[in-house]
Parts: structure tokens; C-alpha cells; sequence
């Protein structure tokens, strides 16, 4: 006796019950695809942190600037004596960031108030931050380490929550929704945390000293 085959109908009952479970499991896999990028980009972060705190005590107890003069120099490099290799410095979320006149790929740009530009006179000592767990060091960047100054930013503390990459005038805004409908930050002591958009942009509380 010969089987019979699938009909049209049922065979159109099972493509919509495989489209039903793709539309459920790809947001799913998605999500946890970026969960993975948003932990990797916390353990960049956590180095480059606890690299800042060494550089601190070497220094005087002072942070490191975004770019020093004579000669320029970014911060990665600052602090490349303190870690194993640069890459950390390219949340995986932003694979392409770019600095052409420097060749370093930088996907984490610094508080202004916090690492000024410039010579060492103008670094800010660890004991003039008021609430080191609470003001930002370094958050992630949204417009590309290429980007130049952002129309909304202002020079005294930043653009559009006080950061400004690691070039010299190359601003750029704060990427606060790059995992998670939220973004990575490193805090003044070193510690790192994930902050929602409209947490990560209280200015008084975050970026001012």
C-alpha cells in the first residue's frame, strides 16, 4: 500500500508553525548575542579601570589625561604599560571605531572634568573627586572615535553628557544605548556598572566632581 503524502494544507501548517517558533527564537538568540557582547565589553572595561587605578597610584594618585602635548599622546597609551594589549579598548559592538591619525581603534571616551587634555599640570587628583562610584571616568562612544566636535557639545564638560574622545578636538556623544537599551560606564574608582540612559545623564551626579 502506498503512503500517502503530505497535503498542501498540511504542509502549509507546518511552514507557519516553523515561522511561529523563528519569530520567537531569533529575538531570543539576539538577545543573547548582545548579552555576550555587553559582558565582553564589562570585562574590557573592568581592565581598563583597574589599569587607570594603577596608573593613578604611579602618578602621584592622579588620573591620567584624554591626550597629553609634547609629545601628543591618547590615553590608551597612558595606560598600555598597565595591559597586556590594546584591543580592550574596542567595546565588540563597535568592531569598525577608528583614529586615523593614530592608528588605535578606541571605542571608550573620556569625562572631560575628569581627564582634561593638555600637559600634567591639569591632571585631576584622586582627592579632588567628591564621589569617585558615582562620577563616569570613561563611557562608550556613539558617534565614532572618527567623528569631529558633535553640534551639541559644549567645551567645559562635554557633549551631551561630558565626554570627549581620545583625539585631539575629536568629540564625540555618549553612546547610551549600545547593549541593552542602556551602555557600560567605569566609575572613579575603577569599578564598572550599566546605567540606563536618563540615570547615565544626570550630569551633577555622574560627571561633575
Amino acid at each position: 500500500m502506498r503512503k500517502r503524502g503530505f497535503t498542501l494544507i498540511e504542509l502549509l501548517v507546518v511552514i507557519a508553525i516553523i515561522a511561529i517558533l523563528a519569530a520567537i527564537l531569533f529575538p531570543v538568540f539576539a538577545r543573547a548575542r548582545e548579552n555576550a557582547r555587553k559582558s565582553n565589553c564589562q570585562s574590557n572595561l573592568k581592565q581598563i579601570g583597574l589599569a587607570t587605578m594603577q596608573y593613578a597610584q604611579d602618578y602621584d594618585e592622579t588620573y591620567h589625561l584624554a591626550w597629553t602635548l609634547n609629545p601628543t599622546t591618547r590615553y590608551p597609551r597612558l595606560l598600555q604599560p598597565y595591559m597586556k594589549n590594546l584591543d580592550v579598548f574596542v567595546c565588540p559592538s563597535d568592531p569598525d571605531v577608528w583614529v586615523p591619525e593614530t592608528g588605535l581603534r578606541i571605542s571608550y571616551i573620556c569625562n572631560y572634568n575628569l581627564h582634561p587634555s593638555g600637559d600634567a599640570n591639569k591632571s585631576v587628583s584622586m582627592a579632588a573627586v567628591n564621589r569617585p562610584s558615582e562620577t563616569i571616568s570613561l563611557a562608550e562612544n556613539a558617534d565614532g572615535a572618527t567623528a569631529n566636535r558633535a553640534p551639541d557639545c559644549e567645551y567645559n564638560w562635554g557633549c551631551s553628557g561630558g565626554a570627549v574622545s581620545s583625539g585631539y578636538n575629536r568629540w564625540a556623544r555618549v553612546g547610551r544605548t549600545r547593549h541593552s537599551e542602556g551602555a557600560n560606564y567605569i566609575f572613579a574608582d575603577g569599578h564598572v556598572k550599566w546605567l540606563k540612559p536618563d540615570t547615565a545623564a544626570n550630569e551633577a551626579l555622574h560627571w561633575q566632581l
